[in-house]
């Protein structure tokens, strides 16, 4: 690899130049009913988008601070039919407790191989609470790279 190729990446004989971004969301949970559906960030338009890595963080009080409170989560497409966390056939849930996803938070949790998302496409997302204990508030941080064409 030269070192001009760093950072470029090629899909379908395509050469893309990756640039990192990261996609940011905040809810703030206040009951246990499953009114946290369909949540989205709608990707601005500007070039495709490779997932690559999920991380969150929960604050709950006054002042805010660093707080446990579980809840599950799904991860979908804008098309509404893809979910990429799945209970598989017969499963009881799509929904996932967030450890499970996004591990102890110390780090990004990362995804293998990055989920592609189209340049106005929306990254779905569903929460749930577990803890009961309210309100508190769960920033997400949607960590990849834009493909620009090389």
């Amino acid at each position: 690899m030269a070192a001009s190729d760093f950072g470029t990446i090629v899909i379908d004989g395509n050469r893309y130049v990756e640039r990192i971004q990261v996609f940011p969301a905040e809810i703030t949970v206040t009951s246990t009913t499953p009114n946290q559906n369909q949540l989205a960030v709608v990707l601005p338009g500007v070039a495709n988008f490779r997932l690559k890595a999920l991380t969150r963080q929960v604050l709950a009080g006054s002042p805010p601070a660093p707080a446990i409170r579980p809840f599950r989560f799904r991860l979908g497409n804008s098309d509404g039919s893809t979910n990429y966390i799945s209970g598989g056939v017969g499963g009881t849930t799509d929904l996932v407790i967030d450890s499970n996803v996004f591990g102890t938070g110390q780090f990004p949790y990362p995804i293998v191989p990055a989920i592609f998302y189209g340049a106005s496409a929306s990254i779905r997302f569903q929460v749930e609470d577990l803890s009961a204990t309210f309100p508190y508030t769960i920033y997400f941080g949607f960590h990849g790279a834009y493909l620009i064409p090389a």
